[in-house]
């Protein structure tokens, strides 16, 4: 009984005296962003972050940044950087760069670039090379090209090789255009390159120009291929690099084309003569001949003695045979007339006169001063005319005789008549001479070619005679004149005749 009273007395008296004591309140406590000392809260400032009851603000960590009434730092982006007590972030300067939560920049390394807020260093890309602390790739300078990534300096750059041109910054080189070529390396542009030249041809991409191929050759510039070379002609050779063909020598001749080089080329054989680029021999004209090699022009030829012949091509003279003869030049033996002689191929008895004249001048004329064989008052003449005629026969087609004086006869020539290359034209002429014992006689004939591409023309020859004969002779004389033109005549009928 008497503990309880006490336990109730102690319990009034501690109720008294709380009812008389002063009142006291709990301490104030401050939210994240603020801080305080129990009783007021004051705003975080920049660059430190106050976290819930804080009583003092604390400095923003390296790495993060921390705004007025920052509760906690915010972790600093990628590109820039944040010390210890950063407000805000800082741009990453150039040549640097800033992962996330960077409290500093940090140097590019070589073979990198980093422009400014980089977040991490980006490779060098080829064409370029990057030294530590690059912005930017640096091209590599123009004549250089730099192949791969991430070089770090000018040292990796290569030359330009011949054949080729690199603009600033290439990755590699670029070919001279088809055509054309670039002798020298480091070229920096395509005007570094130059014109293919004659007798070579350029593929793209060419340092030095192709010879043409032995056998071809190339005449103009700018060749892209060997399909550019034009096969040598016959009569000529062509060496590597030609840029035209070159003429055989005179004296020589290349049949065939393709031919490469001076070797091809093949001595004229006797008989004929070369000009100089001749695919093949020309032959010596007929009525002469060529009795050496190498013989360069027509000059070379030798007229062929009488007693022998000369067909076209002939390198030696050939002997006539027994009753056949041949005057100086003649390109064929012609059989001995009737009653006359021919010792080793020498006409005898009857007088001769000759002329070569060219068929392919129309118009030309010759003029004989001949001694015809005195006939009592009449004259007589055996007449030759020699006509080279080229790759054609001719034909009479017409022909007549007038002068001071008529002809008495005309042997041995009709129209249709074909005169031969090389053959000479016989014909005999019985005139009559003046009281004085002169006489003209004017031949004219109309040859027209039987082929070929010579022209027809007509040929005069005029013979001046003068001769004297006592007349009782004249009959007898005259009748074997006749004789003896009759035979004149006659060997055009003689078998053999070519």
């Amino acid at each position: 009984m008497a503990r309880l009273i006490s336990i109730l007395l102690f319990t009034l008296v501690a109720s008294l005296w709380l009812s008389v004591a002063p009142a006291h309140s709990a301490p104030l406590q401050c939210t994240a962003g603020t801080y305080g000392n129990g009783t007021t809260c004051t705003t975080c400032p920049a660059g430190n972050y106050c976290p819930t009851a804080s009583t003092t603000p604390t400095a923003c960590p390296a790495g993060d940044y921390c705004p007025t009434g920052a509760g906690a730092g915010t972790l600093c982006p990628a590109g820039y950087y944040c010390p210890v007590s950063s407000s805000s972030y800082t741009a990453c300067p150039a040549g640097y760069y800033c992962s996330a939560g960077a409290p500093t920049y940090v140097a590019c390394p070589a073979g990198s670039y980093c422009p400014a807020t980089s977040g991490a260093a980006t490779t060098c890309s080829s064409g370029h090379y990057c030294p530590p602390v690059s912005p930017l790739p640096t091209p590599a300078p123009a004549g250089t090209y730099i192949a791969g990534t991430g070089a770090t300096s000018l040292a990796a750059a290569t030359q330009c090789p011949a054949g080729n041109f690199c603009l600033a910054g290439a990755t590699g080189p670029t070919a001279a255009p088809a055509g054309s070529y670039i002798g020298t390396t480091g070229a920096t542009s395509a005007a570094a390159a130059s014109t293919c030249p004659v007798g070579h041809f350029c593929p793209a991409g060419t340092a030095n120009p192709v010879q043409a191929p032995a056998g071809s050759y190339i005449a103009t510039t700018g060749a892209t291929s060997a399909a550019a070379a034009t096969a040598c002609p016959a009569g000529h050779y062509c060496p590597l690099g030609a840029a035209t063909p070159t003429p055989a020598v005179a004296g020589t001749y290349i049949a065939t084309s393709g031919a490469s080089s001076i070797t091809a080329e093949i001595s004229c054989p006797a008989g004929n003569y070369c000009l100089a680029g001749s695919i093949a021999p020309t032959k010596a004209p007929g009525g002469s001949y060529i009795a050496t090699t190498g013989a360069t022009s027509a000059t070379a030829a030798i007229a062929c003695p009488a007693g022998s012949y000369c067909p076209k091509g002939s390198a030696t003279p050939t002997t006539d045979d027994a009753g056949f003869y041949s005057i100086t030049g003649a390109g064929n033996q012609i059989p001995c007339p009737v009653q006359a002689s021919c010792p080793a191929g020498i006409l005898l008895g009857t007088v001769f006169e000759s002329i070569t004249l060219d068929p392919a001048t129309p118009g030309n004329a010759g003029t004989l001063q001949f001694t015809p064989e005195a006939v009592g008052q009449f004259a007589t003449l055996t007449l030759q005319l020699s006509l080279p005629v080229g790759d054609a026969n001719e034909r009479i087609s017409g022909f007549s005789v007038s002068g001071t004086t008529a002809p008495f006869a005309l042997l041995g020539l009709a129209t249709t008549d074909i005169i031969k290359d090389g053959q000479p034209l016989e014909l005999g002429v019985v005139f009559a001479p003046t009281s004085t014992g002169t006489a003209t006689m004017v031949l004219t004939l109309n040859l027209t070619p039987d082929g070929g591409v010579d022209p027809a023309f007509t040929l005069t020859v005029t013979g001046n005679a003068t001769t004297s004969l006592p007349e009782p002779r004249a009959l007898a004389l005259f009748m074997v004149g006749l004789l003896a033109l009759a035979g004149c005549a006659a060997r055009r009928s003689v078998p053999g005749r070519t």
